[in-house]
């Protein structure tokens, strides 16, 4: 359904007068049960007083979250010679509309930080720009470019400010229901008296898993970086170019990121969705395997479980198909479904999860906390050059390292005996690789690579003979021991 919302300029709290919402959004209202009235049409009696007190409240929340938005919604202004296509934004006949001016261009940004840190939906290249103005009502501030996300469409600025700024609050849409009402709000310049502009939308659904979809008025006319704020105050959606409305369930750790990176700083909160992790390997199910059992192609197939990792401890196991994650049915297929199960479980050290899979025909609601994923030991072999670690059945799957036998090679020193030969030109070991035995002696583990290797410094062995595994192919090195640096400990563990 495709409504017009009108536009309403907001003073305060207070709605000005004259801007009032058309009968095809009375009627929407209707429909999403913002207010409590039966039948179709309301003409009078108590109906029509239940109808106007709801439309009443809607009007108060719709002005209460504009309000609270006031003073971090920015007017940004940029100026370079490189730049086209202004959208600065006037009024006609009750409707916004832009006029275009080379050499400037003009968005919405967000203020997200209480020292000036800014969010804009444009790909800005800093090349491109030599001025940033970055206004809040009608205080003007400057402003630099200080990171750019082109596969995001996002850019990172940073205010001149010398006290605290207000900041908003970015949530997700995970709350918000079908129907329900948003506020679009955007700023102004001198020509409309610094006045935030509001516009109605509408949660229209979900798409896919966490995504949400918003209903906007195509023929008003928004800034690329206008929120879309949701009743309570908080973000839900961003809009981009051309109206379309990214929501925040998409972009909000990503932009968090971008942030901090900007800002040269991590969050606690990221640092601990860093270091959280699920501990198994999966895959998605095979189309025709789905069609043949009538199960679904969102579901994901459990390869591998490490050991004492936060599956493990939850009971999962390999060969079962997880059918739903934190109570979300599984959607999409292929890659896309594995980054839906990604998302939905969002990895938060000491944070509760619960999926549910099929096994034997059954289903099982199992339910983990996420622990902090295990710093790998490894073994540095200063005579040899190389660090290696132990092997575990994550590595044989995301490395098609076709043995689990042996220790796994994850740096490989320049200039050291593995990366050179006598002749100083070819290189013996890559990262990668397995070493499965050292002169004859097999090396299944990183506690006999280390023995092995005591062994042979104590004769003082020039040249040492490695057994390796790279990918299908198997070798044998002979490793130059006058070569790099001298191992008087028979490797180091870390």
């Amino acid at each position: 359904m495709v409504v017009g919302l009108r536009v309403l300029r907001v003073r305060g709290a207070d709605f000005q007068k004259g801007a009032v919402m058309n009968r095809a959004v009375v009627l929407l209202l209707l429909m999403c049960g913002a207010v409590a009235v039966s039948g179709c049409a309301v003409t009078g009696g108590a109906g029509a007083d239940s109808g106007r007190r709801g439309f009443a409240s809607l009007q108060a929340a719709t002005a209460e979250a504009a309000e609270g938005a006031k003073g971090t919604v920015v007017l940004v202004k940029l100026k370079g010679d490189a730049l086209t296509g202004d959208q600065s934004l006037i009024i006609e006949g009750g409707r916004m509309r832009t006029s275009e001016q080379a050499g400037a261009k003009t968005a919405t940004g967000l203020i997200l930080t209480t020292n000036g840190y800014v969010v804009v939906a444009e790909n800005i290249n800093p090349s491109d720009v030599t001025r940033v103005e970055a206004w809040v009502g009608d205080t003007e501030y400057r402003a630099n470019v200080i990171k750019n996300d082109p596969q995001l469409g996002i850019t990172v600025l940073k205010m001149d400010v010398d006290a605290p700024v207000k900041a908003l609050n970015i949530a997700t849409a995970d709350d918000l229901q079908v129907g329900e009402w948003c506020v679009a709000v955007q700023p102004s310049d001198e020509v409309l008296d610094y006045e935030q502009l509001i516009t109605l939308a509408v949660c229209r659904g979900q798409s896919a898993g966490l995504y949400r979809e918003f209903l906007l008025d195509s023929s008003q006319a928004f800034r690329p970086g206008t929120p879309i704020l949701g009743l309570s105050g908080n973000v839900v959606g961003i809009v981009q170019r051309r109206g379309s409305v990214l929501s925040m369930n998409d972009i909000r750790d990503d932009l968090l990121a971008l942030i901090e990176e900007a800002a040269g700083v991590k969050s606690a909160d990221e640092e601990a969705k860093k270091k959280a992790w699920f501990g198994a390997m999966l895959s998605a199910i095979n189309k025709d395997y789905a069609r043949k059992y009538g199960l679904s192609k969102s579901y994901l197939w459990v390869h591998h479980v490490v050991q004492d990792g936060s599956a493990d401890s939850a009971g999962v196991k390999p060969g079962d198909l997880i059918v739903r994650v934190n109570g979300r049915d599984m959607r999409l297929t292929d890659q896309r479904a594995r980054e839906f199960f990604n998302k939905a479980l969002r990895p938060k050290v000491g944070q509760p999860f619960r999926v549910t899979v099929l096994r034997d025909g059954k289903m099982l609601d199992l339910e983990g906390v996420f622990t902090k994923e295990p710093e790998p030991e490894t073994v540095l072999a200063t005579d040899l050059g190389v660090t290696v670690k132990r092997i575990d059945g994550s590595d044989v799957v995301n490395m098609n390292l076709f043995t689990g036998e042996g220790v796994l090679v994850v740096d490989v020193k320049r200039g050291s005996a593995a990366s050179v030969g006598s002749n100083m030109r070819s290189g013996l070991l890559n990262t990668g690789d397995v070493i499965t035995a050292v002169d004859g002696t097999p090396t299944p583990d990183l506690a006999t690579f280390s023995a092995v290797l005591e062994a042979l410094r104590r004769e003082q062995k020039e040249i040492m003979l490695v057994a390796y595994r790279r990918g299908r192919t198997t070798g044998l090195a002979a490793l130059n021991l006058k070569i790099g640096e001298k191992d008087t400990e028979g490797g180091k563990r870390k």
